[in-house]
């Protein structure tokens, strides 16, 4: 459910509890209050006032800005820094929170069966994320930096090697912990190291005492929700959440005693074997086993409520979600599992204090055992948001704006307020405008294009401006690695959340649908602007270079920026004719207008990236929009000076070929007069890496350099410069700042090199582009002689050869 949701859950548990709850339910609130809080009565305090909502229920509202895990991003330019807790808003949080309660293989973790970014990212947004971070920023976990992989470790069961071998692997491929043995970690922490402060680089960075029960909560919630328990992001994750959260803020949905009641007295709720039987925590509350008891319960309830098996909901597309999430037995789900997760949290706190009574860290009558180990509760911030609250009545601001839209004011897209007078805000007014379909459902894209052009520029002056204030100390493209305290924007990957759902959005399916659809409408322009933002970014460091006299970089950037362009004009103008807000007509549209949109499309980076991902065309307008904008996030991140690729230079010597000498018994034969040997093309071989960040050694620099040794057939026509004589004469440039362009301009000065071979590698996760051309470096002329793509390791040298001889042809 969505952030503040979770906090909803909490207060509306111990609303039950004071109110409804059996005598061991209302000792388990007071010993809590007790402990943490004021030593009056709990009676009578505020639900939201009291210790368990402001630690339990804070922390549980913030799980998903915990950056417990870490990426390892091979080529991220970021100077020396190579790992990551986040970009933008999003935070690589807790293996995403999904548990499966039917897994279709069995996983190496007790209980239930593992899933992987692979299996739980398969549609969606999330889907290119993972793809943009394993291949082309051939991301890791790093094990090292990832806080929380040594305390699920004792709950693999797979062995040292697969656990290994987890890690060895793109993130693609890597197999992580289902949500109930993470939220375990956190509980047998709350009962052993109460008073041991545990790092999650959250708004508080650290959690002790019961602050520790937060994610657990958050936990019980999650399996209570539709999308979190299918193990596969899919259309409607945010549309479902941002219902949820509409529906508990203006009170329609609320808490029902008597079906949380029945709840409490019914499975997994209580169960014989609740208590674990055996480990170090024997006796205690099985907590794991009742985390996946209420995920097989949801997905129970979602079998009954759609009459569909678990395997068909597990592979449902888009235009089934669209007719579930505007259909009545979502509403009647709804209040259903947000009730169950109010029984579960109310579980929770009884089992969990009735645990912590019996470790001798509490006492129902004096509240901590031992005062003086009173875990310190400041929180690192030094303004920390008011709790959220819920709609009191008609006065109160309604649903549809209680949370801002991204991207609608200046200062969103700059990342500071506008300097000096500016004519942006307008501008971008205007832009937003024009990007709205009309009364034909369609926008005016050619127009909305030329105000994104005065946006740009409006961008650029300012980004001019602040370099200027800050002494050049200024990036457009810095990476953001913390989501906003009281934003509730999605720990996922995309744009951002869209607005609430209005009270008439929620009751009525039609015009719920038309909220999907104004949603998908945000998300294009939300998208264009994004797009905007980073078309002006590139172009201001392209003048910087250009100051600074570097035209490599400059042409680069300059080249990114002509890319980011043509996904901004040809393909999202093509797409945005047949763009429209009347209900149900897009869905069985998308496919055909996106692959009609990439036939336009320039064939930059940006088409290459997309090329490689086949599911691009397989989603909603939603994921569309934000997986262009989360690419940029991924993709340009390129601060001044880092350069595209890497020449590697080597101290490779090429031994000439053995000559083939015949011995024989017989009489010598008189040599025949020798004629003189035409003069040879004297030639060069330069090989660029690109792509390959920490990854690229001199090893593997000298072995591509080996691989492409001339043969005694190239030898005969061809003087080949050998690699250490050809570093001698770059001498005094590193490796890193040498170019193919000047390389070849100075090794035909000095060294009469008429013929240059230069080749291309990218990185591309475990698999390598290769592309090589041969230029004439008196005409500047050049040609493609070889491309490949998705070479293996074992095959690249063999590939690295064919390059030499169709470069240098004997005949």
């Amino acid at each position: 459910m969505m952030a503040k949701s979770h906090f909803w859950v909490v207060c509306d548990a111990v609303d039950y509890i004071q109110r409804c709850g059996n005598p061991t339910q209302k000792a388990a609130l007071q010993t809590f209050q007790l402990a943490y809080g004021e030593r009056g009565s709990v009676a009578e305090i505020p639900s939201h006032r009291t210790a368990v909502a402001h630690l339990v229920g804070y922390e549980a509202w913030h799980t998903d800005k915990f950056g417990d895990l870490a990426i390892s991003m091979r080529t991220f330019p970021r100077g020396n820094r190579r790992e990551a807790v986040g970009i933008g808003f999003n935070m690589f949080t807790a293996f995403n929170h999904f548990i499966n309660p039917y897994p279709e293989t069995d996983g190496p973790w007790p209980g239930a069966g593992g899933y992987s970014y692979n299996s739980s990212s398969m549609r969606g947004f999330d889907s290119l994320v993972v793809t943009g971070i394993s291949r082309y920023l051939q991301g890791l976990v790093d094990v090292e930096k990832s806080l929380v992989l040594d305390r699920i470790r004792p709950r693999w069961t797979g062995g040292e090697t697969a656990w290994d071998e987890n890690f060895s692997k793109g993130l693609n491929d890597t197999r992580f912990a289902p949500w109930n043995v993470l939220a375990g970690t956190y509980y047998r922490l709350l009962l052993r190291h109460h008073h041991d402060p545990l790092e999650v680089r959250g708004p508080n960075s650290h959690i002790v005492g019961l602050q520790l029960l937060g994610p657990v909560a958050h936990a019980v919630t999650d399996c209570c929700s539709v999308q979190h328990v299918r193990s596969t992001l899919g259309f409607g994750h945010s549309v479902w959440e941002n219902y949820i959260k509409a529906k508990v803020y203006n009170r329609q949905i609320k808490t029902d005693p008597d079906l949380v009641g029945r709840f409490l007295l019914e499975e997994p709720f209580v169960r014989p074997d609740d208590r674990l039987s055996d480990g170090p925590l024997k006796g205690r509350f099985d907590l794991e086993g009742f985390l996946r008891g209420l995920s097989m319960r949801t997905a129970h309830r979602l079998e009954e409520s759609t009459r569909m098996t678990w395997k068909q909901l597990w592979k449902a597309e888009g235009k089934f979600w669209r007719r579930y999430l505007t259909g009545s037995t979502m509403r009647d789900d709804a209040q259903y599992l947000y009730n169950m997760a109010v029984a579960g949290t109310v579980r929770l706190l009884e089992r969990s204090c009735g645990d912590l009574i019996a470790e001798e860290v509490v006492d129902p009558s004096t509240g901590l055992v031992d005062p003086g180990k009173m875990p310190d509760l400041k929180r690192i911030q030094d303004e920390h948001p008011e709790m959220p609250s819920r709609r009191r009545g008609p006065e109160d601001v309604p649903s549809e704006e209680v949370m801002s839209v991204p991207l609608s004011a200046a200062e969103d897209l700059l990342g500071f307020v506008p300097i000096g007078e500016t004519h942006l805000t307008g501008q971008l007014k205007s832009a937003v405008e024009a990007l709205a379909p009309g009364k034909d459902g369609r926008s005016d894209a050619r127009h909305a294009e030329a105000l994104l052009k005065d946006v740009e520029w409006s961008l650029t002056d300012q980004y001019r401006r602040m370099e200027h204030e800050t002494g050049g100390k200024f990036s457009p493209l810095s990476v953001r690695e913390r989501i906003p305290l009281d934003s509730d924007l999605s720990a996922h990957f995309g744009t951002g959340t869209f607005r609430l759902p209005s009270e008439k959005e929620c009751d009525d399916p039609e015009s719920l649908e038309q909220y999907i659809d104004l949603s998908d409408a945000h998300a294009y322009r939300a998208g264009k602007l994004e797009l905007t933002q980073r078309v002006a970014a590139l172009r201001h460091l392209h003048n910087q270079a250009l100051q600074a006299g570097e035209e490599e970089t400059a042409a680069t950037l300059e080249r990114l920026a002509g890319d980011l362009e043509a996904v901004r004009g040809a393909q999202w103008a093509d797409f945005s004719e047949s763009f429209e807000l009347s209900p149900g007509r897009r869905v069985g549209e998308e496919n055909g207008a996106v692959q009609a949109a990439e036939t336009n499309m320039s064939k930059g980076l940006i088409a290459r990236m997309v090329d490689r991902l086949s599911f691009f065309f397989e989603v909603p307008v939603t994921a569309l929009a934000t997986a262009a904008a989360v690419a940029l996030l991924l993709i340009f991140v390129y601060p001044r000076g880092m350069p595209e690729q890497v020449v590697g230079l080597s101290t490779e010597t090429w031994k000439k070929p053995h000559k083939l000498k015949l011995m024989g018994a017989g009489k010598l034969v008189p040599k025949a007069p020798e004629t003189p040997a035409p003069a040879k093309v004297h030639a060069a071989v330069l090989i660029q890496f690109k792509y390959f960040g920490d990854s690229l050694n001199q090893k593997l620099v000298n072995e591509a350099y080996h691989a492409v040794a001339p043969t005694r057939a190239i030898r005969a026509k061809y003087d080949v410069l050998d690699p250490a004589k050809m570093k001698e004469l770059l001498a005094g440039e590193k490796g890193t700042k040498v170019t193919a362009k000047a390389a070849t301009s100075k090794l035909h000065k000095q060294a009469g090199v008429n013929r240059m071979l230069v080749v291309t590698v990218e990185a591309h996760g475990r698999e390598f582009n290769v592309r090589s051309r041969v230029t004439d470096p008196e005409t500047g002329s050049s040609k493609v002689v070889l491309s490949r793509k998705n070479v293996s390791r074992a095959e690249l040298t063999s590939v690295l050869g064919e390059s030499a001889k169709l470069a240098f042809p004997p005949d």
